[in-house]
């Protein structure tokens, strides 16, 4: 499924119904995370209804995050729509070297978003 539909549902916090979605793990889960960030999403007689208008938290949930490489798409998305947005990193193939620990750059997502003349700021948690 094109995550460019569902990251410019987000962006402009919109309703959208795709028509036969792929039954696939990653349309489920971004069934969860768009319903974790306050939206609506659902699967419904072949249709996914997305209702994104109720968004209101930017923190995409780590462990979701973390299952499939398509979560960056909502990182501008989420920029637009609230201003901000927290990220652990997407999951799904990495395609990094050595350099970035063999996970995916998040270098072209800063990118992206410094084009929207906003700054990131990157922290590290560590906990034990």
């Amino acid at each position: 499924m094109n995550r460019n539909i569902q990251a410019l549902t987000i962006a402009l916090k919109m309703k959208t119904v795709i028509v036969n979605p792929p039954i696939v793990s990653d349309t489920y889960v971004f069934i969860a995370i768009i319903n974790e960030l306050g939206g609506t999403a659902k699967i419904y007689n072949k249709r996914l209804f997305i209702d994104a208008s109720t968004i209101c938290n930017a923190n995409i949930p780590f462990f979701l995050g973390k299952c499939i490489h398509g979560s960056m798409y909502l990182c501008p998305a989420l920029l637009i729509a609230l201003g901000k947005f927290e990220y652990y990193g997407s999951g799904g193939c990495q395609i990094g070297d050595s350099i970035d620990s063999h996970n995916r750059p998040f270098s072209h997502i800063a990118s992206v978003i410094e084009c929207f003349n906003h700054k990131i700021s990157i922290e590290w948690k560590i906990s034990f």
